[in-house]
Order: structure tokens, then sequence, then C-alpha cells
């Protein structure tokens, strides 16, 4: 159990539980105060034992557990710092051991542990890298 908050400056805060890296400060040491992340930052979703991070430019980072392939590195390694996931990614939400992120063409892309189908790709197979769902979604 963790926390992230972005600062005015678009600096990304964490605190809390950090067991797996989910903090991203590179450690598994807990925080009981915040500790400074990342810049540049202009969203964040924090799971149970993930955190996913878009920066200015796009890019989309990940760290913390990563049993299921939550990150979407292409791995099962939990990460303690901030991987590269991918580009032009405007959105993204974290689930339990899952990711979904849509790109700036509107498509929507997910990955990670996929038992109940939760990823939307017609199977149950747990994926540890981005699977293209749909076309032509619509932000809010």
């Amino acid at each position: 159990m963790h926390t992230m908050a972005i600062t005015s400056d678009n600096v990304l805060w964490g605190w809390g539980g950090n067991w797996h890296g989910e903090l991203g400060d590179g450690t598994t040491t807990h925080r009981r105060s915040p500790v400074r992340i990342m810049d540049d930052v202009i969203t964040v979703s924090a799971g149970s034992s993930h955190t996913m991070a878009i920066t200015s430019d796009g890019t989309l980072w990940g760290w913390g557990a990563n049993w299921r392939g939550q990150l979407g590195d292409g791995t099962m390694e939990d990460r303690h710092s901030p991987v590269k996931i991918m580009y032009d990614v405007v959105a993204v939400s974290v689930g339990a051991d899952h990711t979904i992120a849509v790109t700036s063409d509107g498509v929507l892309w997910a990955w990670g542990t996929n038992y109940g189908g939760q990823l939307g790709d017609g199977t149950t197979e747990n994926r540890h890298n981005p699977v293209r769902i749909m076309d032509n979604v619509k932000l809010p």
C-alpha cells in the first residue's frame, strides 16, 4: 500500500509500503514521508503493488511488482526504478495486477494478469507486453 502525488511543478513523490519497489525510488525501503521519484510527470496511476506514470512527452513508465507482467516490459521481474514501457500515451489505469493505456491515436492497450479475461483480448492468458485491444477509444 503506497501513495503517489504530483506537485504543481510536475514532480512525482511517493510514500508508504515498498515491498516490490512500487515507490520507484530504487529501493524496497518503506517510506513514512514523501520521497522524490521523477520529474516531468503529468499523470500517475498506483495499483496495489505497481505504479505507472506518464511524462509530458507521452512516455509511459512503470515500476514495482511484475509477477504477472503488469509492467508490460516483457519480463516478470520486479522493477525498483522506473522503466520505459511505451511512447505516445495519453491515459493509463492500473488494476491489481494489470494495466491499460490509451495512445494518442485512440488505441487501447492492455497487459498483465488475465485470469478473468480482464484484458479484453479474448483469452485468459497473462500478457507481459502491451496487447492491442481496440481502436477508436475516446477519452472523456
